[in-house]
């Protein structure tokens, strides 16, 4: 939403671009951390989705997808 207000004077097709080119890079950082968490947990022998933050979290990546 910030980004249609800090470039009113581009047109709203670049803007757009714009604003899903963040959402792009966002979901593919996304992606990687959870790579990198559950490659961890493997590695380490912990328990994957144990605790009320683990499911918070793969709430709030579920419901960012969704959107």
């Amino acid at each position: 939403i910030l980004v249609y207000r800090v470039f009113k004077n581009e047109s709203k097709t670049t803007v757009k671009i714009l604003h899903g080119g963040i959402h792009l890079i966002s979901l593919v950082a996304t992606i990687v951390g959870l790579v990198s968490v559950f490659g961890y947990h493997s590695a380490q022998n912990i328990p994957d989705m144990y605790s009320l933050h683990s499911w918070c979290g793969l709430i709030s990546i579920i419901l960012f997808c969704v959107q």
